[in-house]
């Protein structure tokens, strides 16, 4: 929605995206199911790919800073807020919509160009 009006690019959007998928995956708990037959450990092993997620989540936060990091955050992670309501949640006055859509903007740029960096999508999913 927010690509369709303008507010953010389609890249911008797919670095959010891969944020909250990056979250939603080093947030999953390992599931014990029976074993039919011998496995290596590898890149299949949920473990493994849990370990992954959350490394390259908490490196993708990092890249950000201050307020950018915790709209992006809030926008595309948890609990998916909608942009409009931004200040309401921080409980202060986040200034004209323009403002917060730029930071968002910027947090997102910080963002892509983490993902970019061939060392930062070492791990993928």
């Amino acid at each position: 929605m927010l690509v369709s009006r303008g507010t953010i690019t389609a890249s911008q959007a797919q670095a959010g995206e891969r944020l909250a998928r990056d979250w939603a995956l080093s947030m999953s708990e390992q599931r014990v199911t029976a074993a039919y037959e011998q496995r290596t450990p590898g890149h299949d092993d949920p473990s493994v790919r849990v370990v992954d997620a959350r490394a390259r989540y908490e490196a993708a936060i990092l890249s950000m800073q201050g307020e950018a990091r915790l709209l992006v955050e809030h926008v595309f992670v948890m609990p998916r807020l909608p942009l409009s309501q931004w200040g309401e949640y921080r409980s202060m006055d986040s200034g004209p919509r323009a403002k917060v859509a730029e930071m968002l903007r910027a947090g997102l740029d910080l963002l892509r160009a983490h993902y970019a960096n061939p060392i930062a999508s070492h791990h993928e999913i």
